[in-house]
């Protein structure tokens, strides 16, 4: 997904693949806004929430039901 978006082709450098599961991991469980677990967990990502935001929504949609 992050591929498909062009996030891994930006200017400055996009969050990881990984650091991109992390924060999805803890919103989901967490059931806590991007903002606020990129502000309490992941500071130096701030400035890419609205990319995030973006990626997370394009990953559910692509996601089959019951296999997220």
């Amino acid at each position: 997904m992050r591929h498909e978006l062009g996030f891994s082709k930006t200017e400055t450098r996009f969050p990881a693949k990984g650091t991109c599961l992390a924060i999805y991991s803890r919103c989901v469980n967490a059931k806590a806004p991007i903002e606020t677990v990129l502000i309490r967990s992941f500071p130096w990502c701030v400035a890419w929430a609205a990319e995030l935001r973006e990626l997370f929504a394009a990953y559910v949609e692509a996601t089959p039901a019951g296999c997220a």
